[in-house]
């Protein structure tokens, strides 16, 4: 199924037939499909939007870039179009930039956040806005185009720490193709331009009472249930403590598959 937004195409998967909204934020490499695997845990509380984001999937992206106004009026389309006015987010992975990057425009409207290994939470030198400056951008769309150097530089992050050994292998399987080069390039410097609050992401939280529930591979390599638990202290930190929990799942990073179904289930069936 597809969604018109100005001259782009979002095609979206759409299941389960619960009261709730919940939209869906893949992470990198992925696409919408994929949440069918949860459909199970899902279905019957939720009536499930997954987006295949900007240059993943089957989604059309006319443009180099998008920016967090795109994804807020792909939100409020898809809101309106099924007509709800209150929803809840659901992210995987880089899945969870999204959300931080539109949080501001949603919280009063938000029921609950599931955010799955989520991007953002942690430390990371992809977010340093100026290492990655404008002029920095432009040197990193230049290597794309130039895989031997892209390589180098892989390995190069890799010695000197800024990636660890899976984050690596990841990023250096995109460059032996010239479409999954443009796609990773181009959705890094989008990516810029989401803002990694966590001050200001923990304080609407508290403030709309919003339901938090962040969940994490036991192996996960890539992000760490270290950050999670530092967020979820701060965000309690001083303040009657609001619904926040981290859950932990026997498997990886890319754990969209029926451990995470599992846990997920049995989850809402102890609060229903």
């Amino acid at each position: 199924m597809f969604l018109q937004y100005k001259k782009h195409k979002i095609h979206y998967t759409m299941f389960g037939n619960g009261a709730k909204l919940l939209i869906v934020f893949h992470g990198f490499g992925d696409k919408s499909d994929l949440f069918l695997k949860l459909s199970e845990s899902l279905s019957e509380r939720y009536t499930v939007v997954a987006i295949d984001a900007p240059f993943h999937g089957e989604t059309v992206w006319n443009k180099e870039i998008f920016y967090p106004r795109d994804i807020k009026r792909i939100v409020n389309s898809f809101r309106k179009e099924l007509g709800y006015e209150r929803f809840s987010m659901m992210a995987h992975s880089m899945g969870g930039l999204f959300v931080m990057g539109i949080f501001k425009h949603f919280a009063p409207l938000v029921d609950e956040l599931i955010l799955l290994a989520p991007a953002g939470l942690q430390k990371s030198v992809i977010y340093n806005k100026v290492l990655f400056s404008y002029p920095m951008r432009q040197i990193f769309k230049w290597t794309t185009a130039k895989p031997r150097i892209s390589a180098k530089l892989l390995d190069y992050s890799k010695k000197f720490g800024w990636l660890d050994r899976m984050t690596h292998v990841f990023f250096s399987r995109q460059l032996g193709d010239e479409k999954l080069r443009k796609r990773m390039f181009n959705t890094w410097a989008s990516l810029f331009f989401f803002p990694r609050k966590l001050q200001q992401f923990r304080r609407l939280i508290r403030r709309h009472n919003v339901e938090l529930l962040i969940y994490y591979g036991i192996k996960d390599s890539l992000t760490p249930m270290s950050a999670g638990e530092r967020f979820i202290d701060r965000l309690n930190r001083r303040h009657k403590p609001i619904k926040a929990e981290i859950n932990v799942v026997s498997d990886g990073h890319f754990f969209i598959r029926e451990p995470l179904n599992k846990a997920l289930r049995e989850r809402f069936n102890r609060t229903n």
